[in-house]
């Protein structure tokens, strides 16, 4: 509480994180729910090579799916944020606290919705290498490109609000003075 009250950062991060989660709620769920579904068929017994090949295609065309997903969702929300940059910039702040702001919404969102499954997915993929079910390199696999992908976004989403704080930041066109 204390915290909070001392820095106006952590409540506009806070706040941010929770307007950025209310549009990828959805995608966040999926990637919540049905990726470990999928990894759920890693754990069957298979004998066939064919079934394993064709069981790792369709889990990195999920995680492509909800990666591309996300990226649309998340430029969809990227226009809606163009005006609260030109009032906080009207408000005072300067342009490096508003991309430490944005860095700090990048973090604290990645940290909730990639690594905090990340760590659920390590733990299932270990327990199926405890019971044999799948090899230790196939949960070194599993696991490095599931992180790479979402390093890959979490990247881009960096970058789209660095931009977007630039261009907002720039332009008084995002101010309607008339409000």
């Amino acid at each position: 509480d204390k915290k909070l009250l001392v820095s106006p950062k952590m409540i506009m991060v806070l706040a941010n994180v929770i307007n950025l989660s209310k549009i990828l709620v959805s995608m966040v769920n999926i990637l919540a729910c049905v990726v470990p579904v999928c990894l759920s068929q890693f754990f069957i017994q298979v004998q066939d090579q064919a079934t394993l090949s064709v069981t790792m295609i369709c889990f990195y065309i999920l995680l492509m799916m909800i990666f591309f997903s996300l990226v649309l969702r998340f430029q969809i929300y990227l226009p809606t944020i163009e005006t609260d940059i030109a009032t906080l910039k009207a408000l005072g702040y300067r342009y490096d606290q508003l991309k430490s702001i944005y860095n700090g919404v990048v973090i604290c969102f990645i940290f909730i919705v990639i690594f905090i499954p990340l760590i659920l997915y390590i733990i299932l993929l270990y327990r199926a290498y405890q019971l044999t079910f799948i090899s230790l390199s196939m949960v070194f696999i599993l696991t490095f490109s599931y992180f790479i992908i979402f390093t890959i976004l979490a990247i881009y989403m960096l970058s789209q609000y660095h931009q977007t704080v630039k261009e907002a930041y720039n332009d008084v066109k995002y101010l309607n003075r008339s409000e």
